[in-house]
């Protein structure tokens, strides 16, 4: 009897354990926002720990609101290649089953991808286009289109036709038509529409952004982060949690994906320090500077050299400015046109002698875009 008492407690508490809701689900709204904003400031001022560490900046602020916006940026990048593609191809497919819609692996796959296109193509001109690629003329006409804003209105319109228009057409198609005259407008006009959008848009994406070399710098340097840290490491956790489900004693293995989280969350920042970061636009949560500046010095720095246009201004100058201290200022004035592929010197400024600054707007592209000499 005893042994039964025991066994009939066991169920009992393996029954109640299944039944309590998930741990997200007990939690506020406010303790959900905590938890939020809690991992976008660790995750922002990690990030630009490490990126600071590696330019031989030790001393940091610990409170600055900027880490929010720097960890937005990496999980908003991580979310994009790989939660839109999985949530996507997901609802796609159940809508499509919902609506019985014909050729539903053919319209599902089409769909998805146009969606992914789209809203992912979006996402990265937000992060990484700045006013010089807005008004850049493309030395190759992409469709008779020179003007880089006007190839991406194309392409963003076209995506839009693919993900919400033509959805809409084919609803009015089904409950317009009988099966047989639907399946025959879609396999003759529709997919044909859906697919030859998408690979019109990627031609024109293709053939447009191909022509500006960092972008071809920025996918190198990148590939670890995309490959590993989204897609490898992502789909392998989420098999390894499947399979453990249900299993007994399955809480040791969650020790050990708990274990990989870790490292793969600290993979994926070191990769993203070393690509991405240093290609988005300083005031989006990166660090690519977008203004010269130029100095008035109580004292000389050796290294820094007046303003060669303006010599009689007294102005030092143009250096970039890294990071700013209360005390000093980390200033880099050499080997800027290194600033994505490795690391560039830095000189220190004690803030007390600055007696004046000037700052001018970056508006040929550097230094991302090498179109300029290093100052």
């Amino acid at each position: 009897m005893p042994a039964i008492a025991i066994a009939g407690d066991h169920i009992n508490s393996e029954d109640a354990s299944r039944s309590r809701p998930p741990f997200w689900s007990r939690l506020s709204l406010a303790e959900l926002a905590a938890l939020l904003f809690g991992y976008l400031y660790v995750t922002g001022y990690y990030v630009d720990s490490v990126f600071l560490g590696n330019l031989g900046i030790q001393v940091r602020e610990l409170l600055r609101l900027d880490y929010i916006r720097t960890g937005f940026i990496f999980t908003l990048l991580i979310l994009t290649f790989t939660l839109l593609p999985a949530g996507t191809v997901i609802f796609t497919y159940s809508v499509r089953k919902k609506h019985r819609l014909p050729h539903l692996h053919l319209g599902a796959i089409g769909n998805s991808l146009n969606t992914v296109f789209s809203l992912g193509f979006l996402v990265c001109i937000a992060i990484f286009v700045t006013r010089y690629e807005l008004e850049y003329r493309l030395p190759k006409s992409v469709l008779g289109i020179q003007n880089f804003k006007a190839v991406i209105a194309t392409a963003v319109a076209m995506s839009i036709f693919g993900m919400a228009v033509l959805p809409g057409i084919e609803r009015f198609v089904v409950r317009t038509c009988s099966d047989h005259t639907a399946h025959r407008i879609f396999g003759w006009i529709i997919e044909p529409l859906r697919y030859g959008i998408l690979i019109l848009g990627l031609f024109i994406l293709t053939e447009s952004l191909t022509q500006f070399d960092w972008v071809i710098r920025l996918l190198h340097t990148s590939f670890f982060f995309l490959s590993v840290a989204c897609f490898l490491g992502v789909l392998i956790a989420s098999i390894w949690v499947r399979f453990t489900q249900g299993i007994r004693f399955s809480w040791i293995v969650y020790g050990l994906i708990g274990f990989g989280v870790m490292a793969l969350y600290f993979f994926a920042i070191t990769s993203y320090v070393l690509g991405p970061y240093t290609y988005i636009p300083i005031n989006r949560g990166g660090r690519l500077p977008l203004t010269k500046t130029y100095l008035a010095l109580k004292e000389p720095v050796p290294g820094l050299t007046p303003n060669q246009h303006e010599p009689d201004k007294g102005l030092i100058g143009p250096v970039f400015v890294i990071e700013e201290h209360p005390d000093v200022v980390y200033v880099a004035s050499m080997g800027m046109e290194q600033w994505t592929t490795g690391f560039v010197p830095l000189q220190v400024v004690r803030s007390d002698n600055i007696i004046y600054r000037r700052l001018d707007r970056v508006a040929d592209g550097f230094p991302r875009t090498l179109t300029s000499k290093a100052p």
